[in-house]
């Protein structure tokens, strides 16, 4: 019905809108095209006119064939000049002018060394109406060559020329007494001539000259050999110190920038001393290095070293540098001085730590040739000249150096101390040179060292210089032996710091730490480099230097020092001055702990102490087993870390109880013992065969041996432990012969693994079963006459993984005499031992055949010098008592640990262990034997025989006849270590009538006739006594007059008869 009109207004607003917007875009692309051609025309105008221009400053300044020297005239007037350039960097680009600028460069050499002031560049000076626009030019162009210098690479020939141009231009420009047509008329014109340079060089220290010196040395210097030469470094250092010189900084923050900037580049202050010797005078004329290590030894400075420095390597360059530097200005440097320095060190090498921290492990860090592992990012170019740092840093242990930062009378003070020491008599005539130590030091000489204080000036001063060395040798883990070695030359420095510390004494250091735990403090350190120094000394001396040579500490300091330290250690533990955790982890403890081990076992093997230095009296008797009942921290404690603070009684008494309690732990109603077969002849192979079979629970168990004879009949006797105690004595007796090559014994009849044991079969196994047999016979007991060398038992004793010092060579006396002493001499060799032409080897003979082994990578591509010889000692005294015989040590150890836990022998010394294995080596006390002795077959201790037996034994008898007895009764020379009543069995004496093959036991008329003293038959006086040694058990005639008894007895014990001889 209705029909839709098209809306024909809409239509012509959509076709207005349209042709709106068609024009729009037609007047952009029209714009577009005007502003393309406009810049088109701007760059062909520029490049026609760059092109004239360059036209003309190509004839101003042609391309020489070879560089202008600052001795010939230039060409073109100096106005000339100024008009050119004045064109020339109008339109300046940095990237496509470089040649150009060269020019411009050789001509100012050239022309500023004119003394013609129409060709002298810096004549413009002189014209008023110029001279705004010359003093902007100039500075132009010494920011040019700032731009340009820094990314020079001198390694590269072209470089190097540039680096030495833009480096001479920029020292004439600033420096006004090098502008040879200008005139000075007067010292006005002179100061306003100066204050401009200045301003100049302000302008560049603004513009990064710092920034690009720092990168040019760093690119010269960061390796393994400097591509700097004395052309190249000498214009640089001139810059360098130029604005140091002018004050050309505007603040102090600035001028600690740049020496902060400049001290990371590695090697530096080596460098310039190297090459350029000249300039290390000019430092010192001018108080550089004193003016740059003040700059550095601020907490402003410490801030902007955290800011500016991002890795530990940079911060390791500092510390170099700084040293290095304030090593070479050593006899210009106050006390002030001293410890502004050691402080920056300390905090310098603190940073190394926090930025990269030190690592025992691989996971997650990066090596690192002088931290170690390290969780810093390293910088390949810090590592390759990692050679030069590590020379720098020498310095810090050198004597000079040790002598500015302590004192310069250090070793003044050793000589009176070793001095007085000898003579016993104190230094006459003038006050002692201890006394002057103390007055150069500005501090006062009246104390007494028996007075000292934690507090006293002198004392302050040692412990800050104390823990920069402390600082380093726990952070430059690489270098610790360097700095150890080093601080302990000629020995100046342990004993003044030990004639120190004993003049403090122990209650000081104990009290200091009662409040706090903390022993990072300043005073601590003193105690701990002590510490450090002493244990690194006792590991290399050997026993001629320490014990008949007393090079530097004296048996009395050795004595005083092992009470010093034993009663610290004490007092940290028993008074429990830490938590149990920081033990392990504190550094004053650890130190003070090694040392003291050091000490103790050097005097486990020979004693310059007496034991009432090393035992504790709250560590007596009661007291400690109350403590250890009451399961407190302390007595566990004292149990790991010093047990030999505690009695050597009640620490066996507490052997004994841990076996007893395991034992209690264990025990089962319904386990049986286990019985084993042996035939007498096979006794170590049927032993092997059944006891390698049996876990060690089952092994620590009750065993039953039944012997097999000769006929292969079993004897008697198997449910008796004498039998058991009999196969042990015999199988160690026979394993232990050095004839099967399973052990060796030393001069001295110790026994020790031997290397050819590989000779029988399955060696390894049959060693660590002997382990296990001696472990047995330990955890029953049972005291075996086997003498082990005393290096074997600190190896039982885990000494060399649980000491990180342990030296083999303090062991190598007791193993190979001969070697011991040729080593000696090596050591003390008057001449250069690279004359005797040695090589890190060791030859081995090998059952007749030379074996060479290389001690270490490449031995025998290695000389033995005077500088490696000590490492060369060590190494050898390691092969041969360590890695000649590791898998065997290794297989005994696990044997013998098996059976008798780590942690319960670990109370003992190595002499300790030898007496819980062969009973006590002190004198045998007749009247306890006695005391605890049984009587059978009508014996009695009232009985005649027995009088005479024990009158024989105490008044005719020697010790070596008492000892023979002992052996042949109860088959070891040796008392328990405990006393006799804790013999098993029990000592015993039985009366006997018959022999052995027609001994039935006791009857009822054997016993009355021995009760009565009736002798069955004459023939009995001619017999000998005879002993079951598996029951501990003497069999004795009733002679009838004590001469036969003893006659009779004497033989028989020398004649090492049991069984066999009735």
């Amino acid at each position: 019905m209705f029909v839709s009109l098209p809306n024909k207004s809409l239509s012509v607003v959509e076709e207005a809108k349209a042709d709106r917007e068609s024009r729009a875009r037609e007047k952009i692309r029209v714009d577009a095209a005007i502003l393309i051609q406009s810049l088109f025309r701007r760059c062909l105008c520029i490049k026609h006119l760059r092109a004239e221009q360059f036209r003309e400053f190509d004839q101003i300044f042609p391309t020489a064939a070879a560089p202008i020297e600052s001795t010939v005239t230039p060409a073109v007037t100096a106005e000339d000049a100024f008009a050119a350039l004045r064109q020339f960097f109008f339109m300046f680009n940095a990237k496509e002018d470089r040649d150009r600028f060269r020019r411009v460069c050789q001509y100012l050499i050239a022309s500023i060394g004119s003394d013609k002031s129409v060709y002298s560049y810096m004549s413009i000076l002189q014209k008023t109406e110029s001279v705004a626009v010359w003093r902007r030019q100039v500075l132009f162009i010494l920011r040019i060559c700032v731009g340009y210098l820094q990314p020079l690479r001198p390694e590269q020939a072209a470089d190097a020329k540039d680096l030495i141009l833009y480096s001479q231009v920029i020292i004439i420009l600033t420096h006004s007494s090098q502008w040879k047509a200008v005139r000075i008329p007067n010292e006005t014109v002179r100061n306003v001539m100066n204050g401009l340079t200045a301003k100049w060089m302000q302008e560049l220290v603004r513009a990064g000259l710092y920034p690009a010196l720092r990168d040019v040395l760093l690119r010269g210097m960061a390796r393994t050999k400097p591509s700097l030469t004395a052309g190249t470094l000498f214009p640089l250092l001139t810059l360098l110190v130029r604005p140091m010189v002018l004050e050309a900084f505007a603040t102090d923050v600035d001028k600690q920038k740049a020496v902060i900037g400049i001290f990371s580049v590695p090697g530096f202050m080596l460098h310039v001393e190297t090459i350029c010797p000249v300039f290390i005078d000019t430092f010192r004329k001018l108080e550089l290095l004193r003016t740059w290590n003040g700059l550095l030894t601020t907490d402003q400075a410490w801030l902007l070293i955290k800011k500016e420095l991002t890795t530990s390597s940079a911060v390791l360059s500092v510390v170099a540098n700084l040293a290095y530097g304030f090593w070479l200005s050593r006899d210009e440097a106050g006390d002030v001085d001293v410890l502004h320095v050691v402080s920056t060190i300390i905090f310098l090498l603190d940073l190394c730590n926090e930025i990269g921290g030190t690592h025992k492990s691989a996971a997650a860090s990066k090596w690192h040739p002088i931290f170690g592992w390290s969780t810093d990012r390293i910088d390949q170019s810090h590592l390759d000249a990692i050679g030069f740092v590590q020379q720098q840093l020498q310095v810090i242990w050198r004597k000079d150096f040790v002598k500015t930062v302590f004192g310069r009378s250090v070793e003044r003070k050793m000589e009176s101390v070793v001095a007085a020491k000898k003579s016993e008599i104190p230094p006459a005539g003038g006050p002692s040179k201890a006394t002057v130590m103390l007055q150069r030091l500005g501090l006062s000489a009246a104390k007494s060292t028996s007075k000292l204080k934690l507090s006293d000036g002198e004392v302050s001063r040692f412990a800050i210089v104390s823990a920069m060395y402390q600082t380093a040798i726990n952070t430059l883990v690489r270098l610790r032996l360097d700095i150890l070695t080093g601080l302990c030359v000629q020995g100046a420095l342990p004993s003044t710091l030990w004639s120190m510390i004993k003049g403090i004494g122990v209650q000081q250091f104990v009290e200091l730490l009662k409040p706090s735990a903390n022993t990072y403090t300043t005073e601590f350190q003193l105690l701990g480099l002590f510490c450090n120094l002493s244990a690194h000394l006792i590991t290399i001396m050997d026993d001629l230097e320490l014990y008949e040579e007393q090079k530097i500490f004296t048996i009395a300091d050795l004595s005083e020092m092992a009470k010093f330290l034993n009663e610290l250690v004490f007092r940290i533990i028993w008074d429990e001055l830490m938590p149990v955790g920081q033990l392990k982890m504190d550094p004053l403890f650890t130190t003070a702990h090694r040392l003291l081990q050091l000490l103790y076992q050097r005097n486990s093997r020979r004693r310059f102490a007496p034991d009432e230095h090393w035992i504790m009296n709250e560590a007596k008797g009661s007291s400690f087993f109350n403590e250890l009942k009451e399961k407190r921290s302390n007595a566990q404690q004292l149990l790991t870390y010093a047990p030999h603070c505690i009695p050597h009684h009640d620490r066996v008494k507490l052997f004994r109880q841990w076996i007893k309690e395991e034992r209690a732990a264990h025990q089962d109603a319904s386990v049986t013992p286990i019985l084993i077969t042996v035939q007498r002849k096979r006794i170590v192979e049927d032993g092997y065969q059944h006891i390698s079979q049996l876990t060690p629970e089952e092994l620590k168990g009750v065993i039953r041996v039944r012997f097999i004879n000769a006929e292969g009949v079993a004897e008697a006797g198997i449910d008796q432990d004498g039998v058991f105690k009999e196969f042990l004595e015999e199988t160690i007796k026979r394993v232990f012969d050095p004839n099967l090559h399973l052990f060796k014994t030393t001069v001295d009849n110790r026994i020790y693994p031997s290397p050819t044991s590989n000779v029988q079969d399955n060696h390894l196994e049959l060693i660590s079963f002997v382990g296990r047999v001696l472990g047995k016979a330990v955890y029953e007991g049972i005291v075996v006459d086997v003498p082990l060398a005393n290096f074997f038992l600190s190896h039982i004793l885990r000494f060399h993984t649980v000491n990180p010092v342990f030296s083999y060579f303090d062991e190598l006396a007791s193993f190979d005499a001969d070697l011991y002493r040729n080593l000696s001499t090596l050591k003390r060799y008057p001449g250069d031992v690279a004359e005797l032409g040695l090589n890190f080897t060791c030859d081995e003979d090998r059952l007749g055949q030379i074996i060479s082994h290389d001690l270490g990578a490449d031995g025998g591509d290695r000389e033995v010098t005077e500088e490696n010889k000590i490492l060369y000692i060590h190494y050898m005294a390691h092969f041969r008592m360590h890695q000649q015989i590791k898998d065997q040590l290794k297989a005994f150890i696990q044997g013998f640990l098996s059976i008798v836990k780590p942690e319960w022998v670990a109370i003992f010394s190595p002499p300790e262990l030898q007496k819980l294995i062969s009973g006590d080596s002190q004198s045998i006390d007749l009247r306890d034997l006695r005391k605890h002795t049984s009587y059978y077959g009508g014996f009695h201790s009232s009985h005649r025989v027995v009088g005479w037996l024990w009158d024989v034994l105490e008044k005719d008898f020697t010790e070596e006849e008492r000892g023979l007895f002992l052996k042949f009764v109860t088959s070891c020379s040796k008392p328990p270590l405990l006393g006799f009543a804790y013999l098993d069995p029990p000592f015993s004496i039985r009366c006997v009538e018959v022999g052995e093959d027609q001994d039935s036991g006791d009857t009822l008329g054997s016993v009355f006739r021995g009760f009565f003293t009736i002798g069955k038959k004459k023939g009995t006086t001619g017999r000998l006594p005879t002993s079951s040694t598996c029951f501990n058990l003497l069999k004795l005639p009733n002679y009838p007059k004590k001469s036969i008894l003893r006659e009779k007895l004497r033989y028989a014990i020398r004649s090492n008869s049991g069984f066999e001889l009735s």
